[in-house]
């Protein structure tokens, strides 16, 4: 997420988990797995659910999951092969919070440890305690592996536990509810190069249509922009333009996000791309005061290869305050590096804590000028070897050629 303005900081901070305390030490006592929670899903085959490539993108739906009253539901075992590039688990829920509660890799080594849920940055960002970091999101949530050159075993059987909470009295709380995880693998080699299919849609905002699209010089500039910012790390973007109906000009970004999954539903028919959705506005609430944001990305990662659910796309506001520079192409670019995996190079510091930083060691957390600073201004378009790495990961991309 690009923010416009310091006064976002904090409420930002808290949405979309950036930095609470940073200096913090995980309890020793781990959150105990539900004892009423529903069996081993793989269990009736026998053994752990493989995963069997038949080109370079595998998925898997799992059965649903019951989470008890810890909110944590009972395990899941999948059998990745050895020539996995990365997985990506989504987890999705008819309503409340989610995350990976524990992950166990094909090494035995915890990506996701549960010690974390008993940390003060839970439920909303686990940093401490997962090897590649995780952000919960309301009905649906995606985590890769990997997001930072650290050792993971990919290959080998994986034990994963999900974790579901509910809204109550203005906190999230573990709650019982039937989870849905799907995997989604990708397999190597790493591309050198890849196509990315957008899809750019239209709400109207600004008068704005897929008619007039090809004579708007502020979205020819910004499609433009946005291909050469992640050209540089070899991916071309496929961008169509769309309109889409229903769509409300002025979009609320809100620790449930029901007006971001009421936007992305408006694009459940289009053809298979990254969804992004140009608004009037994408605002935070902050004591009844609306502090408007440059763009928000549902996930980091986004759900791969979804369309049309609740974090199946990227908002973009289209307002300009008084005497803001135009970055529409740089917002566009930046929130899709969210979607295919990045987080900030550095997020905003608050207080005395330090700031928190992505592990990617070839990104210097003071780097303005990379495209995925928390505040990038225009001219901040680089983008690192490793980061190209990730979004290279992606199932969303394809070969070049196909």
């Amino acid at each position: 997420m690009i923010e416009r303005s310091q006064a976002t900081r904090r409420e930002w901070t808290r949405l979309a988990a950036g930095v609470f305390v940073l200096a913090i030490g995980c309890s020793s006592e781990a959150v105990a797995p539900d004892g009423d929670g529903a069996g081993d899903a793989s269990a009736d085959a026998g053994g752990p659910t493989a995963v069997v490539f038949g080109d370079r993108v595998a998925r898997r739906q799992f059965p649903a999951l019951q989470a008890g009253a810890t909110g944590v539901t009972a395990p899941i075992a999948f059998a990745l092969p050895a020539e996995t590039l990365s997985v990506t688990v989504v987890t999705e829920a008819a309503d409340g919070r989610l995350a990976v509660a524990r992950w166990r890799d094909g090494g035995g080594q915890n990506l996701v440890d549960e010690h974390w849920l008993s940390g003060p940055l839970a439920p909303w960002l686990c940093t401490q305690g997962c090897v590649f970091r995780q952000q919960s999101r309301p009905f649906e949530q995606a985590l890769l592996a990997p997001n930072a050159p650290r050792p993971a075993t990919l290959a080998g059987v994986h034990e994963l536990r999900a974790l579901h909470q509910a809204h109550d009295q203005g906190k999230w709380l573990p709650a019982s509810g039937q989870v849905r995880v799907e995997l989604v693998a990708v397999r190597g080699p790493a591309l050198a190069a890849g196509r990315l299919p957008v899809n750019l849609c239209l709400t109207g905002a600004l008068g704005w249509n897929a008619k007039n699209a090809p004579v708007l010089p502020r979205l020819q500039q910004a499609i433009a922009d946005a291909t050469q910012i992640l050209a540089q790390v070899g991916i071309q973007l496929s961008v169509a333009v769309h309109d889409v109906a229903g769509a409300a000009p002025l979009v609320e970004h809100s620790s449930e996000d029901n007006e971001l999954r009421d936007l992305f539903a408006t694009g459940a028919q289009l053809p298979l791309g990254v969804n992004v959705f140009l608004v009037e506005q994408v605002y935070v609430a902050t004591g009844g005061v609306q502090s408007p944001i440059a763009g928000i990305s549902g996930g980091i990662p986004g759900p791969p290869l979804r369309m049309g659910t609740a974090g199946a796309g990227i908002a973009v506001s289209l307002a300009l305050g008084p005497g803001e520079d135009d970055r529409l192409g740089l917002a566009i670019a930046h929130e899709l590096g969210h979607f295919l995996g990045l987080y900030h190079t550095s997020e905003a510091q608050i207080g005395a804590d330090p700031a928190l930083h992505d592990d990617l060691g070839d990104t210097p957390g003071d780097g303005e000028d990379n495209l995925m600073y928390w505040a990038p201004q225009a001219g901040a378009t680089k983008l690192s070897a490793e980061q190209g790495q990730i979004l290279r990961s992606s199932a969303w991309l394809q070969p070049i050629g196909q």
